[in-house]
């Protein structure tokens, strides 16, 4: 578990700062191509969130605050590009946050399943979607 904290409070610590200066879409994309280097990183992440879905698995209770902590921090974001005209999409941002973090989750285990996939373009497209046009910033890290 201290390898997964380690490596999720400094992805964390980075997403907050990148979607702080040039938004949202900005930083997720950014923090998928750091992703596309630490495949075996994110299958144990796969793969112990799994097994942690059962209430009784010791690590059930961090991976539940670890997703409060990642939905929030993305409702941050989200809200911050509302204000700021970054992203057209009204919606509340924690359920855009939530959306997000599942789209991720699907795209990202697609792509451990077949790496032939291409994540980066399939989270292009989505925040596309999902956020709406940007009205300002730069997407492409």
């Amino acid at each position: 578990m201290a390898v997964l904290e380690n490596a999720d409070s400094a992805s964390i610590d980075s997403f907050e700062a990148d979607s702080r200066g040039k938004g949202v879409a900005y930083a997720v994309l950014r923090y998928v191509r750091r992703n596309l280097e630490r495949q075996e990183m994110l299958r144990l992440l796969a793969l112990m969130a799994a097994e942690a879905s059962a209430p009784d698995h010791p690590a059930h209770e961090w991976f539940r605050d670890r997703y409060e902590r990642v939905v929030t921090a993305f409702t941050t974001a989200v809200r911050r590009d509302q204000d700021l005209g970054r992203i057209s999409n009204r919606r509340h941002p924690e359920l855009i946050a939530a959306a997000l973090v599942a789209m991720w989750d699907g795209l990202q285990l697609q792509w451990l399943i077949d790496p032939r996939r291409d994540l980066l373009a399939g989270m292009s497209a989505g925040l596309e979607d999902l956020l709406g046009d940007p009205a300002v910033g730069d997407r492409n890290p």
